[in-house]
């Protein structure tokens, strides 16, 4: 006889981890990208030519930033899902904060119709 018993995709030991990870990286994307906290430093880095303006660009953009806070994270150690990552998942890994914090921002209206800050 089969053994037809159907377990989870995602159990609360992945999915738990992988929550808590995601709010931590999208309120580190905020406050570093939106927030009044940094505003001053990125209207100061903003005055200082074109690099620095594009970097403060990509700073108040939470899909680019949110991919480098995913890649940085990984590099730093942190691995929620303890799978001890290699490169490719590294940037894989980036790529799942980048869509995060995108998804978060939309739904929150934090871009594209909500107030900054």
């Amino acid at each position: 006889m089969m053994n037809l018993s159907v377990s989870p995709i995602v159990g609360l030991d992945v999915a738990i981890p992988l929550f808590v990870y995601t709010m931590i990286a999208f309120g580190i994307a905020y406050v570093i990208g939106f927030s009044k906290i940094t505003g001053w430093a990125r209207q100061k880095l903003r005055s200082l030519g074109f690099v620095a303006s594009w970097l403060v660009a990509l700073a108040e953009c939470p899909a680019c930033l949110g991919f480098w806070i995913g890649v940085g994270a990984v590099v730093l150690g942190v691995d929620p899902l303890e799978l001890k990552l290699e490169p490719g998942p590294v940037i894989a890994f980036g790529f799942y904060t980048c869509g995060a914090n995108l998804f978060l921002s939309l739904w929150s209206g934090l871009i594209y119709g909500g107030s900054n800050g």
